[in-house]
């Protein structure tokens, strides 16, 4: 099966996966309780809570984008939320739209239970270096099926020196998975994406000097 080209091919995938575990009963489905993670598998109301409508969310923010990119968005969190007794909503639990965009693109009971746990000792190891707020754009990278996997945290923290370097000298970090090199915007940096050498740049805007 060949791999989804685009940010908007995984949206399919994503709901595929979803409505197959829906099939088969899977716990994250469910009326929003506090302290847990489950949400209907469609919801009541047109704009209400539920995984389809995260889904949806999430990606139309993303846009159509390559797969390969960083996928772009203004907030890390997805939130779960219910009805208050005498009106308004309560906030029932969070989700990380990385974990859960990783989840459905590698839906296994392992990786279930780690978007459950949210154990910041194991972390989404971001190889684009992008899993945090930029403080010029304001953006942050979500994309969980193509820039990263779970990690430890000292793989984690190992990357962020390799930011402004290139694949011909990132080491892998102790996976096997180099660096992911892009610009602000979420774009590949094509000459740092080269495995053996670090071509002369004419890229506009340059892949090098190694800026963000």
């Amino acid at each position: 099966m060949l791999s989804p080209s685009t940010s908007d091919l995984v949206r399919k995938q994503c709901l595929l996966t979803l409505r197959e575990l829906y099939v088969d009963d899977h716990p994250m489905f469910g009326p929003p309780e506090a302290g847990r993670i489950v949400a209907p598998y469609v919801a009541v109301r047109k704009n209400g809570v539920s995984w389809t409508n995260f889904v949806n969310a999430i990606f139309d923010e993303i846009g159509d984008v390559p797969a390969d990119n960083c996928w772009m968005v203004n907030t890390l969190q997805i939130k779960i939320t219910a009805p208050k007794e005498g009106g308004g909503t309560q906030l029932c639990a969070s989700v990380v739209k990385t974990r859960l965009i990783y989840f459905l693109t590698h839906p296994t009971a392992d990786s279930w239970q780690w978007l459950l746990a949210g154990n910041p000792d194991e972390p989404f190891d971001h190889w684009c270096g992008r899993g945090l707020t930029d403080s010029t754009t304001g953006k942050l990278c979500v994309n969980g099926f193509k820039h990263g996997e779970p990690a430890t945290r000292a793989i984690n923290e190992d990357r962020k020196f390799c930011k402004r370097a290139c694949r011909a000298t990132c080491n892998g970090h102790g996976t096997g998975h180099k660096c992911v090199f892009t610009h602000a915007d979420g774009t590949l940096k094509p000459c740092c994406m080269v495995e053996d050498h670090l071509p002369v740049c004419e890229h506009v805007p340059p892949c090098v000097p190694f800026v963000a």
